[in-house]
């Protein structure tokens, strides 16, 4: 799953309804996620807060 892809997201979680998730995904190159990666590393540590 593209955790990336909030209507990939609300779909996957409405079929499975769970009741509790880790989310353990990270952008793992901190170094580069300060500068190249910013818009995936807020796209998977913000905008997908549920």
């Amino acid at each position: 799953m593209d955790i990336t892809n909030a209507e990939m997201v609300e779909k996957v979680f409405a079929k499975v309804r769970p009741t509790l998730v880790y989310h353990c995904a990270a952008y793992t190159a901190v170094d580069a996620a300060e500068d190249e990666g910013k818009e995936l590393d807020f796209a998977i540590k913000l905008e997908l807060k549920m």
